[in-house]
């Protein structure tokens, strides 16, 4: 018997919930992720943080989707399947990486292979990471057999987007239109969607295992980690770093990609180091030593609305000082976990001198308030769980995203 007593549940209206899930995400092999411009990390971790919700709450969950990666020339014609999905078994599709045949080529083969799994494995919901193009035509056929479909919004383009003007959000409107409702990580188009039924759930945390500070033998460390494109915020916290007054802190940095500007801070100020992207024992490694961890993300930058910075939970996990600019994303609560500050080198540079003040006493307090938060806002299997009861009743204004 497929599923839980917990997964069984019925919600108060009587409705139940799904037991088996389609989910249509990005499959994402370890072992050529290092070396793929494309391949996202974030979204590699936020989907395994789902799929492990699901399968907390009893739910069989079934994974079609591609590897990501730019298309030719600067990246292969031909995508082959990934060997290793590495999120557990997965339906990896190849496709044509060719302007315009790679959009098409996709649709074709996502409804081709939705519609075969749904005939294979009646799953009771699809779920798909974003709304994308080549997603639509799948997720409408699944419709179309009975299998209702939930997107779920994670990142795009929101110049478009105004709060007063309902029309501003046609475009999305179309990109989901069949779904069941439209679940949203950032708080700011939660709050703004004009849509009757919608959810905000950005993600879980784990703070069951904070990591100890790290040996007071080295100099203090401050660890960025994400992408090095703009919407990251590197451009501020180099600037920021300038003006830094704790003398003996180093700045590490490790993410995807390539940044003139660290390239060149690098060179200038030994204290700066760049690891690039690693493998995630490696990462681990890092973050372990990590005296602070810094979320810069530019909140006047295009799209920081609608983009919620995923990698918080796992900051907030450490049990570490966090300190961060304050993107609309962001929902109400997180001024208990994070140093907040505005948009600007001076204020960022003198939050990270505070966090880097912090005494002992300070830090241990601080670790007592990020395990509140954590209890109160879920782990992924509480996320998941309050996902599923909205998803089986969306009109249900009961279901909400966190305790």
């Amino acid at each position: 018997m497929i599923g839980s007593d917990q997964s069984q549940r019925r919600t108060a209206t009587g409705t139940q919930r799904a037991r088996r899930v389609l989910w249509l995400g990005p499959v994402q092999s370890e072992s050529r992720m290092l070396g793929n411009a494309a391949a996202s990390p974030a979204a590699h971790r936020w989907s395994g943080g789902f799929l492990a919700g699901l399968r907390a709450n009893g739910i069989e969950h079934i994974h079609v989707g591609h590897e990501p990666f730019r298309l030719w020339p600067y990246g292969p014609m031909r995508v082959r399947p990934a060997e290793d999905g590495g999120l557990g078994r997965a339906e990896s599709l190849a496709y044509t990486n060719l302007p315009r045949l790679r959009e098409r080529g996709l649709a074709r083969s996502y409804e081709q292979a939705v519609v075969r799994t749904v005939a294979a494995s009646r799953p009771d919901l699809l779920v798909s990471y974003n709304a994308e193009l080549f997603m639509q035509r799948a997720a409408r056929a699944a419709v179309a057999l009975g299998v209702p479909w939930v997107p779920i919004v994670m990142d795009g383009d929101d110049r478009m987007l105004e709060e007063a003007r309902s029309e501003s959000w046609n475009e999305m409107r179309q990109a989901v239109a069949g779904a069941k409702g439209v679940a949203f990580l950032s708080h700011w188009a939660y709050s703004h969607a004009p849509f009757a039924s919608k959810f905000h759930m950005d993600g879980g945390i784990d703070a069951s295992q904070m990591l100890p500070d790290p040996p007071k033998a080295g100099p203090p460390v401050v660890l960025y980690t994400g992408t090095k494109g703009p919407w990251g915020g590197l451009d501020l916290l180099l600037a920021a770093w300038a003006k830094v007054r704790q003398p003996d802190a180093v700045l590490w940095v490790c993410g995807q990609g390539v940044h003139a500007g660290l390239a060149a801070a690098t060179a200038a100020d030994p204290r700066i180091r760049d690891f690039g992207l690693v493998e995630e024992s490696r990462l681990q490694q890092l973050v372990e030593q990590a005296a602070i961890l810094v979320n810069p993300r530019p909140p006047s930058y295009q799209s920081n609305r609608l983009n919620f910075p995923s990698k918080i939970f796992e900051y907030l996990a450490t049990g570490k000082p966090i300190v961060s600019t304050r993107t609309l994303s962001f929902g109400p609560g997180y001024d208990e976990v994070l140093m907040f500050a505005e948009e600007s080198a001076d204020a960022l540079a003198a939050a990270i001198d505070h966090a880097l003040s912090l005494s002992p006493a300070d830090r241990l307090a601080h670790r007592e308030r990020v395990a509140r938060f954590a209890a109160r806002h879920g782990d992924w299997s509480t996320v998941v769980e309050r996902f599923l009861a909205w998803a089986a009743d969306p009109a249900d204004s009961r279901c909400s995203a966190h305790g």
